[in-house]
């Protein structure tokens, strides 16, 4: 077996354990209703920076909205429960990293870790995160 179809198999087995929960709303305001897979990708980038960063029984809930002052904001609501809020004007690539942003946030608060605001790893994280993703399912 090669070392990714190991990484793969680990990925699978995190993402099939039931450890993390996502939430999101089912219809959102300029998201096509046709667009069913734009929630899909949501739930999946979250997951991917669940098991990247190795974070463990989670609630998180990521609320979308058409109109926002900024790309993206999260908060904590307990030990394990945090929310996000991403703006959907943007591409997807943006989209996806913003919830890469925010979820180093969600990182910070379960590590207790933080720089600053935190704002500095998360901007400097971001597009890495992403584009791992983006490389992992091999999108163009």
């Amino acid at each position: 077996m090669t070392k990714q179809d190991q990484i793969t198999n680990a990925m699978d087995r995190f993402y099939n354990s039931q450890k993390i929960t996502i939430r999101t709303p089912r219809w959102v305001q300029g998201i096509p209703l046709g667009s069913r897979c734009w929630y899909h990708i949501i739930e999946d980038v979250v997951r991917y920076c669940c098991y990247r960063m190795e974070l463990e029984e989670l609630d998180i809930i990521v609320k979308l909205e058409e109109n926002s002052n900024c790309c993206g904001e999260s908060w904590q609501k307990s030990a394990n429960k945090y929310g996000m809020r991403i703006c959907t004007k943007q591409s997807l690539r943006d989209i996806i990293a913003t919830i890469c942003h925010e979820m180093v946030h969600v990182q910070q608060w379960v590590d207790d870790a933080w720089n600053g605001d935190g704002e500095r790893e998360a901007e400097d994280r971001q597009y890495q995160l992403a584009d791992d993703y983006w490389n992992w399912k091999g999108m163009e």
